[in-house]
This record gives structure tokens, C-alpha cells and sequence, in this order.
């Protein structure tokens, strides 16, 4: 019993955030083909309304159902999903080469285009249920744009508080908006059972093949009916497999697809098109709730981007993707991260979005098209997984990527003629991104090694230390050091300029897992590096998913027992970081305005106190510059 009443709330948790974005999509999908304002309207006839049907189940099924819920989840990292998680993992396990820079670029395109994403869909969710009062109030229409900026304002503020709270909301609401979807598509099947036979994939086909240009031409649109499939898989890490498969095969899949249905019975009935699809399905006197029920669960769905968006970055910043900036754990638990300077960016976004386009219709074009790259790239790494990480045959590696390839495809080409009308939006976001992560990662390696170079060997140094018989102060020292093969910039100053070091001496590299989390057992290890003379390097091991603080970790390492670590006095240790200007960078191969843009990161950087929780009245930055 209560492994029952622990999966029914797993299973209701994960619709809450898993299927927030995908759950919304009946709100404009269909009616975006068979509006009387539609650029791309669909004659309303049985064969255009059955086909359409059957083309959206079998698209929901291939894409949704087959590669995604049962064969991408599988590929998970230490239990994580998401492309982070993927990259970070094959990273791990293949060798340098052409490979791991090809899985490095798709990666980083699947990153960059998921925060293309993440600016379209609040403001399309959101247009498209505060629209719905229209149907009753036409006079509506002039305050449809106001209402929705003051429905964003509200929900990127409250993002400081941390979700903890608020998504012990998400779960029941949408539970509620799941069985409204299929109680009203339930209805209007009954008056209509005619369009059961659209599951037969047979007029889905005949669609395809008897209209061509019209199916290709309305397929944009059908995409919008898996927009949100990639949520799958990067909440893996917060639900697990078990509760998203479930909630998806027996709640969020046969609602979708019950009110998919009943919109089009309600179509074969009418006499003609209608404005707004979804509202007309339900009496007048229902729109007003029905409206606000819908505009809740776009809320969730927006947050559910915005909080992926969090994840990404913080994962990104952690794994040195991107440059380090402010995380933020409101609700005192790691997975609840939040991000001040994204939060504002995507604020700022949304807001101008709704201002440019007013309008769920005129937004349409602008969605999708990064999201069905985004779900190329997925093809492309997951077919990688499956070949070096399972060892599957090359033919069956193939045959994946033709049949799922193909279809990506096939969405991406129907999407090219939106890249005009709107489309480019969110790939300029995404472009924007790329060349941002690009840049960072050639930049900072090439640093990395110039850096290596200047601090010398460490061997070196601490044989020195003891055989010249360097004076001691009476204090315990930290430094912060990226490697355990050079010396720290700050302790090689300390040294030269007061020809002094510290009695107790902890040079500490922080590694960062390309995992989630690091178990207890392998958070630090110490090496004494060959000499007992109060001079250690700790390497403290974090997962991408969690909280760096380093006196806490190192606290731990103090009270591991480690008798030669006793005298050590970490509370009252005065920590060293090494700043390195870059004011004159010159980097071999990369563009200036791209070196310019390195520079211009790097000193917008988050400083490394806050960033590892180091205390401020106790920490000395000392800089060098890096020609």
C-alpha cells in the first residue's frame, strides 16, 4: 500500500513539471489549422480533420512514446538526463578525437537552442489561455497583452523564493487540468464517435500521400503538438523513469489525445471554422473557469522552462561551459537552484516577445523550430550512447538514426519557411548562446594551458620549501587551485615576495563530476606530496547538481580522522585565490571580436568567494596578468 501511495504521488509530481509544456499545447495546436485568421488554414473536410488527427497520434507516438519515453531515458547519467548530462557523459567515456568535439558542438547547440526555446514558450503559453476570455468578451481583446506582462512580472519575481513550495502545486493543478482536457474531449466524442477511426494510421497515410504540399505545409504546426517532449528528459534526474513513464502512458498521453480527438469531433460538426478551438469545445458559461484553469497550467508550463533554464546554466557553470556566475538555493535544497541574472535576462525576453507579437497566432511561427533541432541534436548523442556506451551493432545504430532522423528532419525542413515570419527569433537566442560557449571553452583551454606554464611545476616548489628550510608563519593557509601539478600564483607570491609559507598549508582543487552527485566516500582526497611538513593537496569531488561549499567540505576533510590534518584549523584559515587578468588576450585562431567577447566575460564573472562560499573576511585575491 504504501509503495502504491508513493508512486501515485511520483506519478502526479511528474505531471506537475515533466508534462507542463506538452500539456498545454491542445490550447492552440488544432486551432491554429482550422482558424478562420490561420496563414496556413486547413479546409474543414472528413479526410483533412481525420488525417490531421491521426498524423498528430502517430507523431505524438513515434516521437514522444517510442524514442523519448521508451529508449532516450534509458540513456541516463548516474540516474541525470538533459543534454548537459549526455555531453558531460560521453565526454567521460570516449577518448579525444573528432568524436568528442562533434558530441562537444551538438551539445552545445542543443544547450543554446533549449534557451531559444525557453524565451518563446511562457510568452506563447501564456498568450494563448488568457486569449480564451475573448470568446466571451470580445471587448477583451485590447487588455489581452497587459494581463499576460502582469501574469510574467508575477511569476519571474516570485523566482527568488525558490519553487519548493509552489511545486507542491504544480502535481494537483495539473492533475485537474489533465482531466478537464480529457473530460471535455470526452464530450465531444460522444456526440461524435465518428472521429475514433483517426487512430487507424491508414488516414494519416492517405493524407501524406493525397496532399503532399498541404501536409508539409501544415506539419510546423503539427510539431506544436510535441513541443515540451525534451522536459522528459532533462527531469529525469528529479522523478526518475518509473513515475514520467506512467504518468505519461496513463494520465498526460490519453488525455492529450482525447481532447485532440474531441476538438476535431466538435469541427466535423460545425459549419465552419472558429476562433478560438479549445474555449469553443465547452458551453459559454464555462469559458470564464476554463480560462482560468488553462491560464494555471500555462503558469506551470512556463515555469517548468524557466526552471529547466536554471538547471542548464547551473550545470553549464559548474562543468566550466560557461563562464561562473550567481546560483542561488532558496529552498535549501540543491535541485532548487535559481539564477538572478537568467531569471531577469528571460524576463526582459518574454516581455518584449509578447509586446512584438500580441498574439498566440502571430507567435506560432516564431515556436518550434528550435526545439525540433534541439531534438535532432538528441537523436544524434543518443545514437552515439547507444554505439559506446551499450556497444549496440552499427547497423542498428544506423537504422536508429534513419527512421527518428528522418522525422526530425522532416520537421525541421517544414519549419524552414517560419525562420521569416518569426522563426529567426529564437535561433538568433540560440546563436547567440553557441558562439557564447564556443568561445568560453576554446578560450579558457587555451588560457589553461598558458596559465600551467607560468605557475611552474608543484614538486618543484614544495622541495624547495623544504630543502632551503623556508620559514613558517603560525596560521593555516588555503589555496584555491585549479590543478595539482602547478603552483598556485598566490602561495609563489606569498613565497617571493615574503619569503614565508604557512605552517599548515591546504592547496585545494575543486573537480566538478561529470556527474550529479558524488557519494560521501569519494568527496576528497589527500596527498601529503611526498613530504611531512604541513603541506597537502586536497582535491574536494562535487556533482554538477550540487552545492559547492568549500569550508564545509573541507571541514569534513579535517574531521576524517586523518592524524597529520589534526593541528589543521580550517574556521579561522586564511584563503588564497589567484585572479588572472586577460586584458590583453591574444588567442591563436579565434576571431579578435570573439576574443573581445572572451575579455568581456571573463571580467563580468562571478568572483570565486561567493561563488564557492568562501568567507569574505578571511580570503586575499592576488592577481597576475595573462598576456
Amino acid at each position: 500500500m504504501v509503495k502504491k501511495a508513493v508512486a501515485g504521488a511520483g506519478l502526479v509530481a511528474a505531471l506537475g513539471v515533466v508534462f507542463g509544456d506538452i500539456g498545454t499545447s491542445p490550447l492552440y495546436a488544432m486551432g491554429l489549422l482550422f482558424s478562420p485568421n490561420a496563414t496556413r488554414q486547413v479546409p474543414i473536410t472528413d479526410d483533412n480533420v481525420l488525417g490531421i488527427l491521426s498524423a498528430v497520434m502517430w507523431l505524438v507516438t513515434i516521437v514522444v512514446t517510442i524514442k523519448y519515453a521508451t529508449l532516450i531515458l534509458r540513456a541516463d547519467n548516474h540516474g541525470e538526463g538533459g543534454t548537459v548530462a549526455l555531453v558531460s557523459l560521453l565526454r567521460e567515456k570516449l577518448t579525444a578525437g573528432r568524436l568528442v568535439s562533434f558530441v562537444t558542438v551538438v551539445g552545445f547547440a542543443g544547450m543554446a537552442l533549449f534557451l531559444g526555446d525557453a524565451v518563446i514558450t511562457p510568452a506563447i503559453s501564456v498568450l494563448s489561455a488568457v486569449e480564451g476570455v475573448k470568446v466571451v468578451l470580445p471587448g477583451f481583446a485590447s487588455f489581452v497583452v497587459p494581463v499576460v506582462l502582469i501574469i510574467l512580472v508575477v511569476l519571474f519575481t516570485v523566482q527568488k523564493a525558490g519553487t519548493a513550495k509552489i511545486g507542491r502545486l504544480f502535481g494537483p493543478t495539473m492533475s485537474v487540468w489533465f482531466a478537464v482536457l480529457a473530460l471535455t474531449g470526452l464530450f465531444q466524442i460522444v456526440a461524435n464517435p465518428k472521429v475514433l477511426w483517426a487512430i487507424n494510421p491508414v488516414y494519416a497515410a492517405k493524407f501524406v500521400l493525397g496532399q503532399p504540399v498541404l501536409f508539409f505545409a501544415v506539419l510546423s504546426i503539427l510539431l506544436l503538438s510535441i513541443t515540451g517532449v525534451e522536459a522528459l528528459y532533462a527531469d529525469l534526474g528529479h522523478f526518475g523513469r518509473p513515475p514520467i513513464i506512467r504518468a505519461w502512458l496513463f494520465a498526460a498521453f490519453p488525455a492529450l489525445m482525447l481532447n485532440y480527438f474531441g476538438q476535431g469531433a466538435l469541427l466535423l460538426r460545425l459549419d465552419g471554422p472558429v476562433d478560438n478551438l479549445f474555449f469553443a469545445m465547452v458551453p459559454s458559461v464555462l469559458v470564464v473557469p476554463l480560462v482560468i484553469i488553462a491560464t494555471c497550467a500555462t503558469i506551470i508550463a512556463a515555469q517548468a522552462v524557466i526552471s529547466g533554464g536554471f538547471s542548464l546554466v547551473s550545470q553549464a557553470t559548474k562543468l566550466s561551459y560557461l563562464p561562473r556566475i550567481v546560483l542561488k538555493y532558496p529552498s535549501g535544497e540543491h535541485g532548487q537552484v535559481y539564477v538572478p541574472a537568467i531569471n531577469w535576462m528571460l524576463f526582459t525576453v518574454v516581455c518584449a516577445i509578447v509586446i512584438a507579437f500580441g498574439a498566440s497566432e502571430a507567435l506560432a511561427d516564431a515556436y518550434g523550430i528550435s526545439v525540433v533541432t534541439c531534438m535532432l541534436g538528441e537523436t544524434l548523442l543518443f545514437f552515439i550512447f547507444v554505439r559506446k556506451v551499450w556497444g549496440k551493432s552499427v547497423v542498428l545504430v544506423v537504422l536508429g538514426v534513419a527512421f527518428f532522423g528522418i522525422v526530425d528532419l522532416a520537421l525541421l525542413f517544414s519549419c524552414l519557411p517560419k525562420i521569416k515570419s518569426g522563426g529567426w527569433f529564437p535561433l538568433v537566442i540560440a546563436s547567440a548562446v553557441f558562439i557564447v560557449l564556443w568561445t568560453w571553452h576554446n578560450a579558457r583551454s587555451y588560457l589553461r594551458r598558458s596559465r600551467e606554464a607560468k605557475e611552474g611545476d608543484l614538486g618543484e616548489f614544495v622541495s624547495h620549501i623544504n630543502t632551503d628550510k623556508v620559514n613558517r608563519l603560525p596560521a593555516t593557509a588555503v589555496y584555491l587551485h585549479p590543478n595539482r601539478s602547478t603552483v598556485p600564483i598566490s602561495m609563489r607570491a606569498v613565497h617571493d615576495i615574503f619569503g614565508v609559507v604557512n605552517e599548515y598549508t591546504l592547496i585545494v582543487t575543486v573537480s566538478i563530476a561529470e556527474i550529479p552527485e558524488v557519494a560521501a566516500a569519494d568527496r576528497f582526497t589527500v596527498d601529503n606530496l611526498g613530504y611531512d611538513d604541513g603541506i597537502w593537496h586536497v582535491t574536494l569531488n562535487f556533482g554538477f547538481n550540487e552545492l559547492i561549499d568549500v569550508p564545509a567540505a573541507l571541514e569534513a576533510v579535517v574531521a576524517s580522522g586523518d592524524p597529520e590534518l589534526a593541528h589543521v584549523d580550517v574556521q579561522n584559515a586564511t584563503y588564497y585565490v589567484s585572479k588572472f587578468e586577460t586584458d590583453h588576450v591574444d588567442i591563436p585562431d579565434l576571431p579578435r571580436p570573439l576574443e573581445r567577447l572572451f575579455v568581456g566575460l571573463k571580467d563580468a564573472e562571478t568572483d570565486v568567494v561567493p561563488f564557492y562560499h568562501l568567507p569574505l573576511a578571511q580570503t586575499v585575491t592576488l592577481g597576475t596578468v595573462m598576456a
